[in-house]
């Protein structure tokens, strides 16, 4: 059977369609081949570097160039891990004399920050695109105007009258004060919403209007829903932001260590000071490579356990039907 070529893909007789792979196809395919194989060595060595020994990684920084290949110089296993978690206290009270956290204890100030911040500020943008997309009124097309000119215009030198505006409110030194801070619609994320919403057929809030259902009802039961795959990506990469932020925590939040300020201060610091049995055990080890590599790991670990358990849901394309008569 023959088949035709029609606007660059090959149509067979049997009306399958086979995509033609251009040089450009695969040039790009083949680029983006090699930057998935730069980063994933890159982490597993640090995966692998996490495991060696302070001392003797500076002197055989790479595993495969030991003296003794049969043996593995300087591998110690999850002491590292154990030495990370160990110094916690101590370096958490040096960052703040108030601040002397438990490991625990700076999981759940990042958790409660970030996913606090990211679904906050994933939620507000989402429900004022539905509001302006949903209802064409001259207030929608102000607020519309606003995001962008808030996008194009740099607002620089805005951090003090910020941290005078926190600490006049009662929102400095507070997580939920971080939380009321970012509450607010502006940013790219409102117009990917947007126009998400706007591009919905009205057909499904009519369909709703002639059964009954009030506007709430169709936020909830058909606006809401239909965003459901855009929602949790946002929320995931606005999680991993805040999860990696340290210097939101480092100004807002004095007294509260996250492990993206400790990972900061960690690679910062070369000694263990105020605990004679920390000091006497660790010396200048502190910021070795492969301790700072450790406290990487663990920051990075969550982020790569959510993305494997949602990546079918984030990855999903969201697909819209049409309504039967």
């Amino acid at each position: 059977m023959k088949s035709v070529i029609i606007n660059g893909k090959k149509i067979s007789a049997k009306g399958e369609i086979r995509s033609k792979i251009t040089p450009m196809t695969a040039f790009l395919l083949t680029l983006f081949v090699v930057y998935c194989i730069i980063m994933f060595v890159l982490l597993g060595w640090a995966f692998l570097s996490s495991f060696r020994d302070p001392d003797m990684f500076v002197y055989y920084p790479h595993v495969w160039t030991s003296p003794n290949p049969d043996d593995f110089v300087g591998w110690i296993g999850f002491a590292n891990y154990a030495s990370i978690i160990e110094v916690v206290p101590v370096v958490t009270n040096t960052i703040s004399t108030a601040a002397r956290e438990t490991f625990f204890g700076i999981i759940l100030n990042s958790a409660l920050y970030a996913f606090g911040c990211a679904f906050l500020k994933t939620l507000v943008p989402c429900l004022t695109a539905y509001i302006c997309a949903r209802y064409k009124f001259k207030f929608s097309k102000i607020v519309y105007a606003t995001a962008i000119v808030v996008m194009t215009i740099p607002v620089i030198g805005s951090l003090p009258s910020e941290l005078t505006f926190a600490m006049a409110f009662g929102f400095y030194n507070h997580i939920w004060g971080l939380w009321v801070m970012h509450a607010n619609f502006l940013g790219m994320y409102f117009l990917v919403f947007y126009e998400m919403f706007d591009s919905l057929p009205f057909t499904y809030y009519e369909a709703a209007s002639i059964d009954g259902a009030s506007d709430f009802q169709q936020m909830i039961h058909i606006g809401l829903p239909l965003c459901r795959n855009t929602f949790m990506t946002v929320m995931l990469i606005n999680f991993i932001t805040y999860w990696n932020d340290y210097q939101i925590p480092l100004l807002y939040l004095p007294q509260k260590v996250t492990i993206a300020r400790y990972l900061y201060f960690f690679s910062n610091v070369n000694r263990i000071s105020g605990d004679p049995a920390m000091e006497g055990k660790y010396g200048g080890r502190l910021g070795a490579l492969p301790f700072q590599i450790t406290a990487a790991v663990f920051m990075v670990l969550p982020t790569v356990i959510l993305f494997c358990i949602f990546q079918k849901r984030l990855l999903g394309n969201l697909t819209i039907g049409g309504i039967k008569g």
